[in-house]
């Protein structure tokens, strides 16, 4: 009697082979539906916050041209399709007759005891997200820059040749490529995911109010 009732105890604790087959086709099934509609979140998630991390930096750069009150501003460098940088440009009366060290010219000095100063002027270098690159994928972007500056106030400019408000950095190879698009009213930077396509961007008004697309 005893093992009749330890064997019926048995099979009530156990599950069938029919019922495992159920659960797991179930699960199956359920992660068919979840795991695309994960994955999706993850890739927009990724480059909403490549576009966070970019408009932060952009508007650390213009808060930098405000706080120092700089002759020529700061400039915002893209210097490769994943890295970026923001420059502080100014024109030095000592030791540099009167003249001002260009962008491209910070951007290669050299941490030596006598260049502690312009080492100063540059911002951490900054690289995107794996799979993110500053892109050419966005509707109506035509890239024809890799930089632009911010004034003293906070203002957007382009620089071009000849102006004394906003003076052309110099230096820069005219074949390498471009990475953001200048216009008369502000810089579109566009951000784009390699494996999946999608595309944000982030715009910088000539007010210097930085927009990224949410």
């Amino acid at each position: 009697m005893k093992g009749s009732a330890s064997l019926k105890l048995g099979r009530q604790g156990g599950f069938s082979l029919i019922e495992v087959l159920v659960v797991g086709s179930i699960i199956l099934v359920l992660a068919a539906f979840a795991i695309p509609q994960v994955m999706s979140y993850l890739r927009n998630y990724q480059i909403r916050a490549a576009t966070q991390q970019v408009a932060g930096e952009i508007q650390a750069a213009r808060q930098r041209a405000i706080g120092k009150n700089v002759n020529l501003g700061v400039v915002f460098v893209a210097l490769s399709d994943r890295q970026y940088q923001w420059v502080i440009e100014d024109i030095y009366a000592t030791g540099e007759s009167g003249q001002r060290k260009k962008v491209p010219d910070l951007l290669t000095i050299e941490d030596a005891p006598g260049h502690k100063k312009y080492v100063a002027q540059l911002g951490p270098v900054r690289q995107l997200p794996q799979g993110i690159t500053f892109g050419a994928g966005c509707p109506g972007f035509v890239a024809d820059a890799h930089y632009f500056r911010f004034s003293r106030l906070g203002g957007w400019c382009q620089p071009v040749s000849g102006s004394t408000t906003c003076p052309e950095l110099g230096g820069f190879a005219v074949t390498a490529p471009m990475y953001l698009q200048n216009r008369a009213d502000g810089t579109t930077v566009c951000l784009l995911q390699t494996t999946s396509g999608l595309t944000r961007t982030v715009d910088v008004t000539t007010g210097g109010r930085v927009v990224a697309q949410p």
